[in-house]
């Protein structure tokens, strides 16, 4: 639904990830869920406010499957601004986000994520691939020799998913030799391959390992796979094409 109506979305998978993505990245808006594990949206709220203090206001929105007479004077009691009800229609969505996030942030809320996530010139907004970079590795073809790009390319579908799990097992662990390493590793192979948004992730997994803490390290790595995963459906789609 919300990138239905133009809005670029991160998600948390509880309130303890949800005020760690604040810590990081300048979001327009919240939508928070009151039920979560460790952490509830009351809390995550509270802790919010009180890291922003005077001088921010995150717009966060509560959510809820209990339409209970009270549920919405509770959220404005402990620091939300709003309230939509679960299960969300998108006209509900729309109106609600519309009072909230100005028409500026909306538009800008790509390029605030890529100014976060990249430290070495990569954009994490628009496309998710460079095809000039696959383009430049096409031209390294021979001729009469197997499809160069098309064998990269499977190479590449192989060697990210168990990295993958190698890395969020390194972050549990709190090994962070081994998510700077593994991070580093997945940042050139996807620059490599024009995959532009992975490698801008990378970047910012690798500079948290350097932090010597992984905190909000969770958000990024699912971040990391949900892009993964759009790279992989387009690079599929590529090898079934050729």
């Amino acid at each position: 639904m919300l990138e239905r109506l133009g809005y670029w979305a991160d998600v948390a998978a509880d309130g303890l990830e949800a005020v760690e993505a604040l810590s990081r990245i300048p979001y327009g808006a919240v939508l928070m869920d009151v039920q979560m594990p460790e952490m509830d949206g009351y809390e995550a709220t509270a802790e919010i406010r009180h890291r922003e203090g005077l001088d921010k206001h995150t717009p966060i929105i509560a959510m809820t499957a209990n339409v209970m007479r009270g549920d919405r004077e509770k959220a404005l009691e402990t620091g939300m601004d709003d309230y939509v009800s679960k299960p969300v229609n998108l006209e509900q969505l729309e109106k609600v986000l519309a009072r909230w996030v100005s028409r500026e942030e909306k538009k800008t809320e790509q390029g605030a994520y890529a100014n976060e996530a990249a430290d070495d010139g990569s954009a994490a907004s628009g496309p998710s691939i460079d095809h000039s970079v696959l383009d430049g590795l096409r031209d390294l073809q021979g001729e009469g020799e197997p499809d160069i790009l098309c064998e990269l390319i499977e190479l590449f579908l192989a060697d990210v998913p168990p990295q993958l799990v190698a890395l969020r097992e390194a972050v549990q662990s709190g090994d962070i030799l081994s998510v700077k390493r593994i991070a580093h590793t997945l940042k050139g192979g996807s620059g490599n391959m024009g995959v532009v948004r992975m490698a801008a992730i990378c970047a910012e997994l690798e500079e948290i390992g350097r932090s010597e803490t992984l905190a909000g390290a969770p958000v990024w790595i699912s971040r990391l796979e949900e892009e993964f995963e759009r790279v992989r459906v387009a690079f599929e789609e590529s090898l079934t094409k050729d």
